[in-house]
């Protein structure tokens, strides 16, 4: 990996780690308070922590990415599926040339574009 590369996950994870632990202590902290008073702040700051601390893990994994082998199965399914979408797309095609225009059959049409 190129050093630079390196330096900014060192430095990311110098920077947001400690922000994240603070941000779950507040999360705590709120959550007590909304258990002894039930006032609505409370709740709102942890809902406002817990989007923060979202934020920020998905952040620090946004460089990882998660693989998963396809079976010989599901590739297999996967390429009929998309044999079918294919011959129901063309089938709608002509369909839509013999009868009337529905908004039904635009919705139909639409979904079937992106296939």
């Amino acid at each position: 990996m190129n050093k630079y590369i390196e330096k900014v996950e060192k430095y990311k994870e110098k920077v947001l780690g400690p922000t994240l632990e603070k941000l779950k202590i507040e999360y705590k902290d709120a959550e007590e308070w909304y258990k002894d008073t039930g006032h609505a702040r409370y709740f709102n700051k942890m809902q406002r922590c817990e989007k923060q601390i979202d934020e920020i893990e998905k952040y620090m994994k946004k460089g990882e990415t998660e693989t998963r082998e396809v079976s010989s199965r599901e590739y297999s399914e996967l390429l009929e599926l998309k044999e079918k979408m294919k011959t129901i797309k063309s089938k709608v095609f002509y369909l839509s040339k013999e009868i009337p225009v529905t908004a039904e059959l635009i919705n139909l049409q639409d979904i079937l574009k992106d296939f």
